[in-house]
């Protein structure tokens, strides 16, 4: 994700769950540095808020995890249930400029 824009980086980011943030911040420098700057927690308060409720009740239905997934060039992310199996689309991340030639992981 090294080539992505920061602001798509805090979006995709801002998607997980607070218990999911010393995982990430672990995960490389570049994400380090972004979890913990201003816009990104303003950012992730908003989105936790908002997304509360409806976090409740769908792990209510079973075991969830979320994933980034690369759908026809689309970057998206999804809910993947593994208790009852489904996978439902939570947003589409902009990516618009963005052409993604190749996927790499970050390397910590």
């Amino acid at each position: 994700m090294s080539d992505l824009p920061r602001e798509m980086e805090e979006e995709v980011l801002s998607k997980l769950p607070v218990t999911s943030l010393g995982e990430v911040r672990s995960t490389c420098k570049k994400w380090n540095s972004i979890t913990k700057g201003h816009s990104f927690l303003k950012r992730h308060m908003g989105e936790s808020a908002e997304g509360a409720s409806k976090k409740k009740q769908k792990q209510r239905k079973g075991i969830e995890i979320k994933v980034v997934m690369l759908l026809e060039k689309r970057v998206s992310l999804m809910s993947v249930n593994l208790l009852y199996p489904s996978i439902e689309p939570i947003g589409n991340i902009n990516a618009d400029g963005v052409d993604i030639s190749k996927i790499i992981h970050c390397d910590g």
